[in-house]
């Protein structure tokens, strides 16, 4: 046992480096399920992640870690980014030992095959296939949440701060609801234009090779690598970095509308460029790991949204694209920026435009707090998805497969998630205010991104947000970053600015 904060904390880091290198592998398993594995292969793949993770958790609950933690927390001679540290580890080390390995086992089998089936039954509209899964991996997430529960902490509390540490839902309720009320007029002031489309213009056969040209090209121009990271394709898009120089992020290819992948890629390379970003030299502990997914979440909707619906990017879009794609010839950078900002409400969220999207959002936050709360239960899901629909959004589905069975994250397990999509939107627009007025104002950026001058962006981004890694919690790195409260208000400044421009509202 070390007598000095120095050698606990360096047992600390490199303890927390090995166990992020077994992690890393399951990280390129499941990159794996997801792209390149067989039908046959996804029952032992369970398996063989269950193996890995029992060897992590055994690893994250090493009594070893805590007598160190002890020490340390402690000591009076710790830095600040120190202190940040074992706080991090302090907190995974807890969750590590409240769940039994059993548990964890269950959750990781339960969880793969329910993922498994979904990819199968959501094709199929069978709802009813994936049904008594996603009730077994409910079950299982609240027995997890029961082990891992304060004694006055709610369970859906203790799996939303996984994802986004110290969050709760009574702080999120009225922060949703107050986007909500503000999303609402928007929309309605759009949705009675004259000057609003209705549909994208840009329908047209746009070969898969090339769509994969023009999105190579993009990614590379943002500032994403070739030599450290691949884009290849999945049924739900996704990224991730399996080491601090491999990162991957996939896409999903339709013929007859080109913007669906390309979107699809901005969204997920600016998950990448955030991980580019986070100190290697502090790879596998917390100063060199992403704080949370609302975080996470805001890098690439700042880049898919603030920066890839701008018109300067259009500007520098559109030749691009007429390089590369058939079919467009005609393709003038204000066609592509209106197409890009057409307001619809719409079924799908990964599809969704930039004024509904939370919207979608808000609708799984309070269904899944429904859930853990035992005020709905899986079975009645499809009918209060499809209410919830109509009451937010003025739509119903017309099936479960365009409904509630669209997304991959409760079959996956991952209850808690998906607020930090609306909340990454919401630091998304804030971050890229305070950019904004230290770049030289919206004219200049928009300058920079007709030009194709991404980097001094991606700098303040580096400088301001990913240097961190874990230092701060989510908001106070935004406070830190933008000398603002977390306020919904620069989200909503955007949307009326933006769509002044656009539909004239």
């Amino acid at each position: 046992m070390p007598v000095d904060s120095a050698s606990a904390l360096q047992w600390l880091s490199d303890h927390s480096r090995e166990t992020a290198r077994f992690y890393s592998t399951l990280e390129l398993l499941a990159w794996d399920q997801r792209t390149m594995l067989a039908p046959a292969g996804h029952d032992w793949r369970g398996e063989q992640m269950a193996a890995l993770m029992g060897l992590v958790q055994c690893r994250q609950q090493d009594p070893a870690r805590g007598e160190r933690l002890d020490l340390l927390e402690a000591a009076d001679d710790l830095s600040a980014e120190e202190a940040a540290a074992v706080f991090h580890w302090r907190r995974e080390y807890d969750r590590a030992v409240k769940v039994p390995p059993e548990l964890t086992r269950a959750k990781v089998i339960a969880t793969t095959k329910a993922e498994m089936v979904w990819q199968q039954a959501r094709p199929a509209n069978a709802w009813q296939m994936l049904e008594p899964l996603l009730e077994e991996v409910v079950r299982l997430k609240k027995e997890e949440a029961a082990c891992l529960a304060a004694p006055d902490q709610l369970p859906y509390d203790v799996l939303l701060d996984e994802f986004e540490p110290g969050e709760t839902a009574a702080r999120l309720d009225p922060l949703f609801d107050e986007l909500a009320a503000g999303l609402r007029p928007i929309l309605d002031a759009i949705l009675g234009s004259s000057r609003r489309l209705c549909e994208r213009p840009l329908a047209g056969a746009y070969p898969v090779p090339a769509q994969q040209q023009l999105n190579r090209a993009v990614c590379e121009a943002l500032g994403f690598s070739f030599e450290s990271g691949r884009l290849d394709v999945s049924a739900h898009p996704f990224s991730c970095a399996p080491g601090p120089r491999d990162h991957r992020i996939t896409t999903r290819h339709c013929e007859s509308n080109f913007l669906e992948s390309l979107y699809g890629v901005l969204h997920e390379a600016g998950h990448s460029l955030y991980m580019i970003g986070l100190p290697e030299a502090h790879w596998g502990t917390p100063l060199g790991s992403y704080i949370s997914l609302g975080v996470h979440e805001s890098q690439s909707r700042l880049w898919e949204n603030m920066v890839g619906r701008s018109l300067g990017f259009c500007r520098w879009l559109a030749p691009l694209a007429k390089e590369t794609l058939p079919g467009l010839n005609g393709l003038t950078p204000e066609k592509l920026w209106r197409s890009v900002n057409v307001v619809a409400p719409s079924l799908i969220r990964t599809e969704a435009d930039e004024v509904t999207y939370c919207l979608h959002v808000i609708l799984r936050f309070r269904l899944e707090t429904a859930l853990m709360d035992g005020r709905l239960e899986v079975r009645d899901l499809p009918e209060a998805w499809d209410a919830g629909m109509e009451e937010l959004l003025g739509i119903r589905p017309d099936c479960p497969a365009n409904g509630v069975m669209q997304d991959m994250h409760w079959p996956a397990g991952a209850i808690g998630y998906f607020p930090t999509y609306a909340l990454g939107t919401i630091y998304a627009a804030q971050f890229y205010a305070a950019a904004m007025a230290d770049l030289g104002g919206e004219r200049a950026m928009d300058a920079r991104m007709a030009a194709g001058e991404f980097s001094p962006l991606l700098s303040w981004l580096q400088e301001r947000v990913h240097r961190h890694g874990m230092r701060y919690m989510p908001r106070d790195l935004v406070r830190q970053a933008t000398d603002q409260e977390l306020s919904p208000r620069f989200l909503l400044e955007h949307l009326t600015r933006r769509h002044h421009d656009v539909h004239g509202i």
